[in-house]
């Protein structure tokens, strides 16, 4: 098996339904204008996703936990998280696992 550099290498050799998972999460969208590179949106981002240059990019070891979205004060960037927030609590009960599942949208 061929192994990728970086992060998202390494969730596709370890977890291959990741990439066939992705396509159903929901799609961000960027607004260059309103985006003023505060930085907290890269700051927040654990998978170091986020680069500015030579725009606003969301770049491809983002693993959709949608933090850029949740603390972007401006709504530079944006998804629809309705039909997220909809599932998440009936799959959060489905999963036994301690400490009990928490779901944070």
């Amino acid at each position: 098996m061929r192994r990728g550099t970086g992060l998202r290498g390494r969730q596709s050799a370890r977890f291959p339904l990741y990439e066939v998972a992705k396509g159903d999460f929901p799609k961000r969208r960027l607004n260059e204008a309103l985006c003023t590179r505060c930085g907290l949106c890269k700051e927040m981002c654990p998978a170091d996703a986020v680069t500015y240059e030579p725009h606003l990019e969301i770049g491809p070891n983002c693993f959709f936990c949608f933090n850029c979205v949740r603390h972007c004060p401006e709504g530079a960037i944006d998804a629809d998280l309705s039909a997220v927030k909809q599932k998440a609590p009936a799959r959060a009960r489905q999963i036994s696992e301690e400490p009990r599942t928490r779901v944070f949208l």
